[in-house]
């Protein structure tokens, strides 16, 4: 519980001082220390469900999806079983275990549900609603990661408008479209014009990363990664 500080389960995931969420080994530990706190109350407790989601996530993040995708397995049953009411909750739950699943090399199941869970939220929400947008992200992390690049791409292209309007330019959502699209081009781009698309992109968005989360921040060392090969790949091109 908050105790009155209005952090609720947030407070395993996020650092309420300066706003950033945990990571690493961080937010491993404290994903296994939610668990424990929340596993003796009844199945049908909402933070204890809760819990097992944050302890897959922060398996996942961690390296060890094998291990996280039964975790989120048995947190989606738990939610069809006892939080059906709730339709966004156990869209939330499918879409963690699709994204597992494409962790560990399963990426025709998981295209099947996020394609699903995709075309759900925006013809519930609409294109600009946050979940919509994060939805598309994950459809099109999958589809990258089955080597459908070219339509993840165009889906990327698409949803990142929307979210630099909906949810601004420094969110994390927005972020991992833009460094999706570059990885993708990096990949797979064909031509001079997509490359140039991309380093304009990573060089933009590398300052906004540094500004608002720091050097050190895994986001800032995946832009400077992604800054670094983006602009080789257009070195590779006939100017």
């Amino acid at each position: 519980e908050d105790q009155g500080t209005g952090e609720g389960m947030l407070k395993w995931q996020k650092c309420f001082d300066c706003g950033q969420d945990f990571h690493g080994a961080v937010k491993l530990a404290l994903g296994w220390a939610c668990w424990k706190t929340y596993l003796g109350r009844p199945e049908a407790d909402g933070n204890r469900c809760t819990s097992m989601g944050i302890l897959a996530s922060a398996l996942r993040a961690s390296g060890h999806a094998e291990e996280a995708l039964p975790v989120l397995g048995a947190t989606l049953a738990v939610a069809r079983r006892y939080f059906s009411h709730d339709s966004n909750g156990v869209l939330t739950a499918q879409a963690e275990v699709a994204n597992c699943l494409c962790t560990i090399g399963r990426e025709h199941d998981a295209h099947v549900i996020m394609c699903e869970i995709y075309n759900t939220r925006k013809a519930a929400k609409g294109p600009m609603d946050g979940q919509t947008i994060q939805a598309a992200l994950n459809y099109a992390g999958c589809l990258g990661a089955s080597g459908a690049h070219e339509e993840a791409l165009k889906l990327l292209r698409k949803t990142l408008p929307d979210a630099q309007r909906a949810l601004g330019e420094s969110n994390d959502c927005t972020l991992r479209i833009v460094g999706l699209f570059a990885e993708l081009v990096k990949q797979s781009a064909t031509s001079r014009e997509e490359v140039v698309e991309a380093d304009a992109l990573v060089r933009k968005y590398i300052e906004i990363v540094r500004r608002v989360f720091g050097q050190k921040h895994p986001l800032a060392r995946m832009f400077l990664d992604l800054s670094r090969d983006v602009r080789a790949k257009l070195e590779s091109f006939p100017a």
